[in-house]
């Protein structure tokens, strides 16, 4: 509750009373450390400290890979978090890695279809676009959009994201036109989801301005 109110620090104290307790109660290795191992990880990296949370998501795998296997699903969640945290340090390749052994990991759990892996493949995307492989990552930003169109329609707020995100990759490459039919998309679910003056809508609304602009300068 305190970190969906961007209060980190306190939201740590308690994470880590939770992991003292737990620790006294099952021993270091239990599910529950998992997963407040990860917790401590996601309140770190929100504070920008994103070495100190890899050092959680580390020993949150380490757990996981004992109590299970190098392939339970559940390590797939601690792949995507240090992704995430190599990604904000820029290791975009490392990021890469880690995403890629989440998604081989859903793939054989939920198979291909399941939203785990649009997730998967959005982040890929997004290490890709920032890699400047903008083909490759439309690729992934287009399989995680049909996954989440197929098992939620329209009206599912990672369809904005994921329009949102091929609008960005199609105008970092230079092709607005695309960027734009994705960003005139996006807004129609985002002001349903969220209204006008949501920032979330608004970045599209910007977004889509500025794509239109590219264009009519280029014409």
């Amino acid at each position: 509750a305190w970190e969906s109110l961007g209060e980190y620090h306190k939201a740590i104290e308690y994470f880590e009373q939770a992991l003292e307790t737990s620790i006294a109660i099952y021993g270091s290795k239990h599910p529950l450390i998992v997963t407040y191992l990860n917790n401590l990880g996601n309140a770190w990296d929100s504070l920008g400290k994103h070495r100190k949370a890899i050092e959680y998501f580390e020993q949150a795998r380490e757990i996981g890979v004992a109590l299970h296997d190098e392939n339970h699903p559940s390590i797939s969640v601690t792949y995507n978090y240090l992704g995430n945290a190599w990604e904000a340090l820029g290791e975009f390749n490392k990021a890469i890695e880690y995403y890629e052994k989440a998604l081989t990991i859903d793939l054989r759990a939920y198979g291909p279809s399941h939203p785990n892996i649009a997730r998967d493949k959005n982040n890929l995307g997004n290490a890709w676009e920032s890699l400047g492989e903008h083909q490759k990552a439309i690729q992934y930003f287009d399989q995680a959009l049909a996954i989440v169109l197929q098992s939620y329609g329209e009206t599912h707020p990672q369809v904005t994201t994921y329009r949102n995100n091929l609008g960005w990759a199609w105008y970092s490459s230079g092709h607005y036109q695309n960027a734009i039919d994705y960003y005139n998309q996006a807004p129609v679910t985002a002001k349903k989801l969220l209204g006008e003056d949501h920032p979330n809508t608004k970045v599209i609304q910007s977004n889509l301005k500025s794509a239109e602009s590219k264009l009519s300068a280029a014409h």
